[in-house]
């Protein structure tokens, strides 16, 4: 996501040669002006992006990646976040606020109705989809859940509050970002059978810095995140008449 333009765009930026191109411009038509875009993720086919704008309605849509008009995720509801892709890049796992209620669904992008898998937390979040297709992941009630993809069965995984999170290139383990010992952060390896600690790893990161988003490699070797870095000023109001 970037601003260079003025207002909030989705551009794809190649690592190996550097070059950029827009995917959402402003004015694109077919989608109501946003004033914010959040979480972009790739097909598992690498063909489209699916995100959120920000608008009068907060809503999923999905773009083709060479541009093109964007067609929206779920008409009923008004409020939603988190897209996942399924491994098959069939479905897309979203939270959204639905008949006065936050709930986890899957949505059919071949039409068809939303799927719900479990009650979500109010605002919704992160949502992540194990690469064998049969576990969703998200935080629910002070702790990060595991859903099943088909039966719906849920089984809370960890205690430990993650900023960022998603599973390994095997699903075997899941990645956390947290916050550790004195406002460091931390990035901890969860057996997702378990959900033992495996390993935990220092980040080099300001304590101050926002933390959004996970996307791993496909080599599983590496991931990319956000990091956001607020800035503050101090002002001298000169000529200010105080009153008693």
């Amino acid at each position: 996501m970037s601003d260079a333009s003025g207002g909030p765009e989705l551009w794809v930026r190649s690592l190996q040669d550097a070059w950029a191109t827009p995917v959402l411009k402003q004015g694109t038509e077919g989608l109501p002006t946003w004033y914010g875009l959040e979480r972009p993720s790739f097909s598992p086919g690498g063909e489209r992006i699916a995100y959120g704008a920000n608008g009068s309605k907060h809503a999923i849509w999905i773009s083709p990646v060479g541009g093109g008009r964007p067609v929206p995720l779920d008409a009923q509801s008004y409020d939603q976040h988190g897209a996942a892709w399924s491994p098959d890049g069939n479905w897309i796992a979203h939270q959204r606020f639905h008949k006065g209620k936050w709930e986890l669904v899957k949505t059919p992008l071949s039409g068809g109705e939303p799927v719900w898998l479990a009650d979500a937390n109010p605002g919704g979040g992160d949502t992540a989809w194990s690469p064998g297709g049969e576990w969703l992941l998200f935080f629910k009630g002070g702790s990060l859940q595991l859903v099943s993809s088909g039966s719906k069965v849920l089984k809370p995984l960890t205690n430990s509050q993650p900023e960022a999170f998603g599973f390994s290139k095997d699903g075997s383990l899941v990645y956390l970002i947290r916050r550790g010992p004195n406002g460091t952060r931390e990035l901890v390896a969860v057996d997702a059978g378990s959900g033992k600690e495996i390993k935990v790893t220092s980040l080099r990161l300001p304590a101050s810095a926002i933390i959004s988003g996970f996307s791993l490699h496909p080599d599983g070797k590496s991931f990319i995140t956000s990091v956001g870095i607020p800035k503050f000023d101090i002002w001298l109001l000169d000529g200010f008449k105080g009153t008693r």
